[in-house]
């Protein structure tokens, strides 16, 4: 957890930059606190900032009373904050209007006001804003159900590398969820959300591989990728690697077993 605030602390720069709100010194320094979890000095050079207008900073602090970073959680002052941030159009603050409305968290459940907020953030090309859009018309979140804006932001979010978004478009597509049933885009989407290391994908890919869903049969490539998402936490590979095996050779499983190893090593490149 602590890894993602952090990366969240540093595209938050970057997302305000391309609003045209250029970072004070002064908020670099606080910025470099964030990072380096000196959360009293943070607090100290981002308050005035934000005090002052400045949306990056007012989305920082609103992240600081979000997670209790140096302060007591408050999502009270984190919503004020987000505010304040997202009206300037900052996206990720948008966002996360979006998803404290969604959730309800220190405000009642509003799927319309969060649907709006994770509009503005999408519009302003943020891939999260984009999924959550994606989700909103799947579900009917706020907004009535609609499987073609569904898959239109879904791919949004997915061509900028949005893994939960790939995931999505695979699974519309294989199971023909509103949609015409695709098992070869479903395939596509499955495989690139596999190599960025997610074991639901590789899981999935693993089944297109056993029951030659939208690609050539191949127990072998089942094998690796079902062995792959087991070593990235799948609950049920070991299980699932059990029925594959049933069906293949030794040699099989010696091939497979190989080609999982070469697959990892090459972080994912290398993989038949």
């Amino acid at each position: 957890m602590r890894k993602i605030r952090k990366l969240t602390y540093i595209i938050a720069v970057g997302f305000s930059i391309c609003a045209g709100l250029a970072p004070a010194q002064n908020l670099s320094v606080g910025i470099e606190a964030l990072q380096a979890e000196d959360y009293e000095s943070a607090l100290d050079e981002l308050k005035p900032l934000a005090e002052n207008g400045d949306a990056i900073a007012q989305y920082l602090l609103g992240q600081m009373y979000f997670a209790g970073d140096g302060v007591k959680i408050n999502y009270e002052k984190a919503l004020s904050m987000y505010t304040y941030s997202a009206e300037q159009g900052h996206a990720l603050a948008q966002n996360s209007l979006g998803y404290m409305y969604g959730e309800g968290i220190g405000v009642p459940v509003d799927n319309i006001t969060s649907f709006k907020w994770h509009m503005l953030a999408a519009s302003n090309g943020y891939a999260e804003g984009q999924f959550n859009i994606g989700l909103a018309y799947e579900l009917g979140l706020g907004v009535e159900i609609d499987f073609v804006e569904a898959l239109k932001w879904y791919k949004l979010a997915a061509d900028q590398g949005s893994v939960k978004a790939q995931i999505n478009l695979g699974y519309l597509h294989a199971y023909g969820a509103g949609i015409s049933q695709n098992y070869p885009e479903a395939f596509k989407w499955y495989r690139l959300a596999a190599q960025q290391g997610d074991d639901l994908a590789q899981s999935s890919l693993a089944a297109m591989y056993a029951n030659g869903f939208g690609v050539e049969l191949s127990l072998v490539n089942a094998h690796m990728w079902m062995d792959i998402s087991g070593k990235n936490g799948y609950e049920e590979a070991e299980e699932l690697i059990d029925v594959i095996q049933e069906m293949m050779t030794f040699w099989e499983i010696i091939s497979a077993r190989s080609k999982a190893r070469i697959c990892i090593e090459s972080d994912y490149q290398k993989c038949g």
